[in-house]
């Protein structure tokens, strides 16, 4: 499974209320060295947002069910950046 599949399913499994955000945030603490490392700016940019309504819930100026649209709204638009990327690369690897 691609660490952007990974990182995807857990922040899905945070929104539909299998983990908490704490846990979600201690799964990226544990990928992190992986995210950093890995090619895809996208996945660096997803976990920094990520990161960002993590730190809104813990300090209280965001709501659970807040951050979990937000959660969902980025979920949403990497799908579709994913879905565009795929598109580019076969449009590009198909023959003639």
């Amino acid at each position: 499974m691609r660490l952007t599949d990974e990182v995807r399913d857990q922040i899905e499994a945070c929104v539909n209320g299998h983990l908490s955000p704490r846990e979600l945030e201690g799964w990226l603490d544990s990928a992190a060295d992986e995210i950093h490392a890995d090619i895809d700016p996208g996945l660096r940019q997803l976990a920094g947002r990520v990161y960002i309504v993590l730190a809104e819930v813990a300090d209280g100026s965001l709501s659970l069910p807040d951050a979990n649209v937000e959660l969902a709204g980025l979920l949403s638009t990497t799908l579709e950046n994913n879905q565009e990327e795929r598109r580019s690369a076969d449009a590009v690897t198909r023959p003639s």
